[in-house]
């Protein structure tokens, strides 16, 4: 059965990604507007402002919502930079004057010796080029600055033979983005000097994928490609220590040829950062509370951007508290900030997007909220928060439906999404309203008014319900099971059912496949061949192996598994599939 989603924010990040709001460009100046015109919470960006300090400023819908320090003054912008020369290339590739990302840089750069006359322009912004490390290009993953050092040289003086203000500020190039304070760049490293406002127009010409005004500058197919993790999950970790030596005598970028932090793995492509899962933290994003579609560039000292491409909107801070990159750790200071960066944008007054469904499949609409851990106990995001959608059919009946905490909203165990399931049994327009209040073991209270409201409480939106299609299959076509009063229970557009199945609701979900799940003592591995092809799974195959189980007990007419999907308190413990 197909399931369809109506997500207020924190869609997942796919390879053609564009903003969602209408964008402006600055013109000789950044247009200042009221943070209220554009649905986003002035007090919230207050606090975003004092928790970074530095010199910043947040855009969204190409105006300045808030800033904070002097725009104006020019500092080193350090590895965020970085992306800055990915840029460059994506020019010279536009341009002609590279035939493609994968080019050897040998045919620029005749003085590489063995391994390194394999590199390319693509391992060089992915750092895993090898380069003054032992490894050959591609196969190990080091934060290499030297290997920088290589990119830049190999870029200003073979590939464009200019200085690095002629390349850049060439009015084809950055140039077109109309600079205030204009761009520095130091003369051993090429390492860039931008004021807050001006390296905020190079964000946001990322934000809108090569697009300035009425000029498509670079391909937007080229963000597409390569704005994007460009090294494996699985790529391993350079050897420890395991320098060569810098025959070539060019320095450094910055730093070593394996300094910084391990993670990258999974989620570094031309330079930029990205929310995904990696090789350190398979099982949660980089960082957990942000939009899944977060974008940054990190550069050393809390020199940072953010790209929050379906808010359209962006975060340029200079000296700030970013704290440091720790990949899928929640409690960390980088993703405390990100995280009260989306949630600027006030999530209610965000419209859902309008889908048609057909009757009685599952719609599934899912919220920003609260950010938690599934072990949090103050508050317990299951037992402490409740989440209770009002759906209001053509006719005028409501159906009171109970939402739940769902981690990252796919299969991680911390995140802020929360999730709403309803299969809609009438045709025409329908209408949903939430509430959302926190308070003491609220999601066991009886009392509707108990607790405080919260976050998106009172968010509401529409979608239209239409006929079942003739091909419909099986139970779907028949509709909701309802008790009428008799022995057994009846399809609302169908037959009485008589249950085939297990009575035991914790034993079957006793899998593997799911974290964190004690005494998992099912791998269900005869199953995997019952799989098919477009049925659902999570974490790159994790989820085959039950879902082939259902499909093949589904075949022997069984006809009921009885699921417990929350077990605060407990319910025996012969499997403890949900934390509790």
């Amino acid at each position: 059965m197909r399931q369809f989603s109506l997500v207020l924010w924190a869609i997942v990040f796919v390879s053609c990604w564009c903003p969602a709001g209408e964008s402006v460009f600055p013109g000789e100046h950044w247009e200042h507007r009221d943070p209220a015109d554009l649905g986003v919470d002035a007090a919230e960006l207050e606090k975003l402002g004092a928790m970074l300090g530095g010199r910043g400023c947040v855009i969204k819908d190409g105006y300045v919502v808030h800033q904070w320090g002097d725009p104006s003054e020019r500092s080193d912008w350090m590895s965020s930079a970085k992306p800055v020369l990915s840029t460059l290339l994506f020019f010279a590739l536009k341009e002609g004057k590279i035939g493609s990302v994968d080019q050897p840089i040998c045919e620029f750069y005749s003085e590489l010796r063995g391994d390194d006359r394999e590199i390319t322009f693509r391992h060089l912004g992915s750092m895993n080029s090898g380069f003054r490390r032992v490894e050959g290009p591609g196969e190990a993953w080091a934060y290499n600055d030297p290997a920088i050092q290589l990119y830049q040289q190999t870029l200003f003086d073979k590939v464009f033979k200019e200085d690095p203000h002629t390349v850049a500020e060439n009015t084809h190039r950055l140039g077109a983005l109309g600079l205030e304070d204009g761009l520095q760049w130091r003369e051993d490293t090429r390492r860039l000097k931008a004021s807050v406002r001006d390296f905020a127009r190079i964000v946001w010409f990322w934000n809108n994928q090569g697009q300035w005004r009425d000029q498509q500058l670079l391909p937007a197919g080229y963000f597409d490609e390569y704005m994007r993790p460009q090294t494996a999950k699985d790529l391993p970790r350079t050897e420890k220590g395991a320098e060569t030596d810098d025959y070539l005598e060019i320095g450094t970028y910055g730093g070593g040829s394996d300094h910084f932090t391990k993670f990258g793995a999974g989620i570094y492509g031309f330079n930029w950062w990205f929310n995904e899962t990696g090789r350190d933290h398979p099982d949660t994003r980089t960082w957990p509370y942000a939009p899944a579609d977060t974008i940054m560039s990190i550069g050393f000292g809390g020199n940072c951007s953010a790209i929050f491409p379906e808010q359209n909107m962006i975060l340029v801070c200079a000296k700030g508290d970013w704290g440091k990159l720790e990949a899928g750790n929640a409690d960390s200071r980088m993703n405390q900030v990100l995280a009260l960066a989306a949630g600027v944008v006030k999530e209610a007054e965000q419209p859902a997007s309008r889908i048609s469904v057909p009757k009685w499949e599952a719609v599934s609409i899912d919220f920003a909220g609260p950010a938690h851990k599934v072990t949090d106990n103050d508050p317990n995001p299951f037992l402490d928060y409740r989440l209770q959608m009002s759906f209001t059919s053509p006719n005028g009946k409501t159906h009171h439906v109970p939402g739940y905490f769902d981690g990252d909203g796919n299969s991680g165990l911390e995140g802020n999404v929360w999730r709403v399931k309803f299969a809609p049994g009438e045709v025409g327009e329908w209408t949903y309203q939430a509430s959302f209040r926190k308070g003491a073991q609220i999601a066991i209270s009886l009392d509707a008014e108990a607790g405080e409201s919260a976050s998106f409480d009172g968010a509401q939106g529409t979608f239209t319900v239409t006929d079942i299609p003739e091909s419909a299959p099986g139970h779907y076509r028949f509709g909701r099971l309802d008790y009428v009063g008799e022995h057994y229970l009846k399809f609302v557009d169908g037959p009485y059912w008589l249950k085939g199945g297990t009575d035991s609701p914790e034993d079957f979900l006793a899998y593997e496949g799911f974290a964190n799940t004690e005494k998992a003592d099912h791998q269900y591995d005869n199953h995997l061949q019952d799989w098919r092809e477009g049925d659902p799974d999570w974490n790159e195959g994790a989820g085959k192996r039950i879902i082939g189980a259902l499909n093949y007990l589904a075949s022997q007419q069984v006809n009921s598994i009885y699921f417990l999907p929350m077990n605060v308190g407990g319910d025996g413990d012969n499997a403890r599939n949900v934390r509790s």
